[in-house]
């Protein structure tokens, strides 16, 4: 909508303009000199022999522009500082991004993926208008774990908060999402600067939200180089090996997987015994049988002379566990 009120109001801006200069070239050279030079000054002059049709047009689209570039800056702040100080090319920061997933349950593909100030904004859009954002407010964080710059369900918090936006077309009403319970990030960089990240993001799933792949950022803020400077640098804790046979400790022991990795190279674990938590608490074993054509969890239990095989969505499940191959 802000982007129509800027476009008719310029519109509107020179349709104004050429008139009050074509009317006041038929009157005298002093009146065209005063249209082309100064005609939002004309808006105030009266009696002096100007159309008045061209004056109206003049002033609707100032107002026009006015209340759109107010829009803009109510909307999407960062884009009207880019806008008004001449950056438009940091409109579209990003290199590269092959981040895919769900959003409330419909198809999500970032288009745009840039920071903004201590929020990472994920955007896709088509040539119009703005379909669907989601933005992780690191803002509301007083400091990164130590860990990293991951949370899980289990820690203790707080997570950054997630905003979520979407509008579907002019016949649907847009829709707003605010979440703040547990769920799951995983940032991991790639590089020293923080430019490249692998994204896992995993909300619970009643609001089946999901976004995995990787993007290349062409800025990373200051606050995250400082920050997960000061967490690399930290001395870890060095635990006490427990006096256990390595046999059996390497039998009996489950390592937690990345549900991305497993989604996205299914080759490096089929045939593995695997374990999986769901969102609703249940647990399954079996071993993995690979990914299905609709991008499901093959999981393959045996149940004396027969099989079972289990299909579960990603989207469901909160963690997986494997146990290495004997």
């Amino acid at each position: 909508m802000d982007a129509l009120l800027i476009i008719f109001g310029i519109l509107l801006l020179l349709s104004g303009w050429l008139g009050l200069v074509m009317t006041a070239w038929r009157q005298s050279l002093g009146h065209f000199f005063a249209a082309v030079l100064l005609a939002p000054v004309l808006l105030l002059v009266r009696g002096r022999g100007f159309a008045v049709w061209p004056r109206v047009m003049l002033l609707a689209g100032l107002l026009m522009l006015a209340g759109g570039l107010w829009w803009l800056q109510q909307q999407q702040p960062e884009r009207f500082d880019a806008l008004v100080s001449g950056h438009w090319s940091s409109a579209e920061p990003v290199s590269e991004t092959s981040l895919s997933g769900h959003l409330m349950g419909q198809a999500f593909r970032p288009t745009q993926v840039f920071w903004a100030g201590q929020d990472l904004v994920l955007e896709e859009r088509d040539a119009h208008r703005l379909r669907r954002s989601l933005r992780l407010r690191f803002s509301m964080l007083d400091h990164l774990p130590a860990s990293g710059l991951q949370w899980l369900p289990g820690d203790e918090g707080p997570w950054p908060e997630v905003v979520m936006q979407w509008h579907d077309g002019a016949l649907s009403a847009p829709g707003w999402r605010q979440v703040n319970a547990p769920y799951t990030l995983i940032i991991t960089p790639q590089d020293r600067d923080h430019q490249r990240l692998l994204l896992d993001l995993r909300l619970p799933a009643n609001y089946q939200t999901a976004v995995r792949g990787s993007v290349t950022l062409q800025q990373t803020p200051e606050w995250l180089q400082r920050g997960s400077t000061v967490a690399a640098t930290e001395p870890e804790p060095v635990a006490a090996e427990p006096l256990v046979p390595v046999a059996e400790a390497s039998a009996d022991s489950w390592q937690l997987l990345s549900l991305m990795a497993l989604v996205e190279q299914p080759a490096d674990y089929i045939g593995q015994e695997v374990r999986l938590v769901t969102w609703s608490g249940r647990t399954h074993q079996g071993r993995l049988q690979g990914i299905s054509d609709n991008q499901r969890l093959v999981l393959l239990q045996h149940h004396g002379a027969s099989q079972v095989a289990l299909h579960f969505n990603p989207l469901d499940v909160r963690s997986v566990e494997a146990r290495p191959l004997k």
